[in-house]
């Protein structure tokens, strides 16, 4: 079975095109950070993989996230080639995104309160048990 599921962040924001037939077809590329389990020294703590979507996850992925918005992916994993103007085969590794989700680890924004990935916002360690309703 072909399947990848990732949780990473955009590097930048979702490049939107449309195709030029009868019915436009949306795509998107965009490219994610995926933090890396294990890394040796003088690595990069992340990998960058190259993302594809069609239609209208395309769109909405294009308008609900940006430059280091966090998403979750389900996706399939497409190689292909092609000849570079030197006549050089270049290989290539692309992830075809099949369905995405929200992760709730949008990125902080400038002065305003963060929450966790399960909607919780932390209580401060002044709070006091008898202020709490249960």
């Amino acid at each position: 079975m072909n399947s990848c599921n990732f949780v990473g962040r955009m590097v930048k924001e979702p490049e939107l095109t449309f195709t030029q037939a009868s019915e436009p077809l949306a795509i998107a590329k965009f490219t994610l950070a995926v933090n890396k389990k294990f890394k040796k020294e003088g690595q990069p703590d992340a990998d960058f993989l190259r993302m594809i979507v069609f239609g209208k996850n395309a769109e909405n992925i294009s308008k609900w996230f940006g430059k280091g918005s966090e998403i979750e992916l389900t996706t399939h994993v497409q190689t292909g080639s092609y000849d570079d103007k030197d006549g050089k085969k270049i290989y290539t590794t692309d992830f075809v995104v099949e369905s995405w989700g929200f992760t709730g680890g949008s990125k902080k924004a400038e002065g305003q309160e963060q929450s966790n990935s399960k909607g919780f916002v932390p209580v401060g360690t002044d709070a006091d048990d008898d202020d709490l309703p249960f």
